[in-house]
């Protein structure tokens, strides 16, 4: 069904007002009328026609304020308004285009002239709008490619980032791993050295070991050097998880589907936030277990969720 043209007449003189509408309706455009200036502005104010036909002489507000209003409000400002009248002097046809008038026709009407003159802003109008969505669209597409793009340099970072850090994060376990099971024995040496009554045997080596345990926090240090080599041994190994969910995440080239565990994308997104962000956001994560698998594409889910 084609949707037929709305025309606000807006004219207080009832000859002219039928025969514009007479001219008009039978090409089957839909005729509002408006008596005055202000019931112009509510008509538009309720609902928006395509075009305003103003006549410059209506009552209490005349043509070139009630268009001026018009004009002055962001959602009617793109109406297009012919004025209609006896515009015979430069000054008012002047005064017209000043308020943002696209056009006028002058007294008498000439009946193809009336349809002419409307069918032209009519038809400027649709490509207006026409335009402004294609642009609109553009800039849609504009910025989802941007987003592709930086997705892409993210994920040629991040498997660059993985490359280089995958040896030096195996390095630290292996040492960290090391390290410890040196401590405990170097602990366990520690533990039978203080068995031993050296204030007996040798008062001057015990006073000396005393002042040096409590420059060095001796207890403190014995209580937290394990703890400390089991939370590098918890976190080194996090930092290739937090790299792989970023290079995951980064995949826009995959096209193919594959079975997804929507669970497993949920808590993969949640350690990078996490990581991110752990101190300024409370993260409460409440997944439904045994959920089946789906097919997709993998890196869009992760991207979605």
């Amino acid at each position: 069904m084609i949707e037929r043209d709305e025309i606000l007449l807006v004219e207080d003189n009832l000859e002219n007002l039928k025969v514009l509408a007479g001219i008009l309706k039978p090409k089957g455009y839909i005729i509002r009328l408006a008596m005055s200036g202000m019931k112009a502005i509510k008509s538009i104010k309720a609902k928006a026609p395509n075009l305003v036909l103003l006549d410059v002489q209506v009552p209490w507000m005349d043509g070139y304020e009630t268009c001026r209003v018009i004009k002055s409000h962001g959602d009617m400002a793109e109406i297009p308004i012919i004025f209609v009248g006896a515009l015979t002097e430069v000054v008012d046809k002047i005064r017209a285009f000043e308020v943002a008038a696209v056009d006028f026709i002058e007294k008498p009407f000439h009946f193809d002239e009336v349809l002419i003159r409307v069918n032209t802003h009519l038809t400027i109008k649709r490509q207006s709008e026409r335009l402004q969505q294609a642009l609109l669209q553009v800039s849609q597409s504009q910025t989802k490619l941007i987003q592709s793009d930086r997705l892409v340099s993210l994920g040629m970072l991040t498997a660059g980032i993985a490359h280089e850090i995958n040896n030096p994060i195996n390095y630290v376990n292996a040492g960290a791993i090391g390290i410890e099971l040196d401590l405990v024995n170097l602990l366990k040496l520690l533990d039978y050295y203080e068995t031993i009554d050296f204030e007996k045997q040798l008062p001057d080596v015990a006073q000396k070991i005393e002042i040096l345990k409590g420059q060095i926090k001796y207890i403190y240090l014995k209580n937290n050097l394990i703890t400390s080599i089991k939370d590098i041994k918890m976190g080194a190994p996090r930092t290739p998880e937090i790299i792989s969910g970023l290079r995951r995440f980064s995949r826009v080239d995959s096209n193919q589907h594959s079975k997804v565990n929507v669970n497993e994308v949920i808590r993969s997104n949640l350690k990078i936030v996490k990581r991110i962000s752990e101190k300024q956001i409370k993260l409460n994560c409440n997944l439904q277990e045994n959920i089946n698998e789906v097919n997709w594409y993998s890196c869009s889910l992760q991207q979605v969720s």
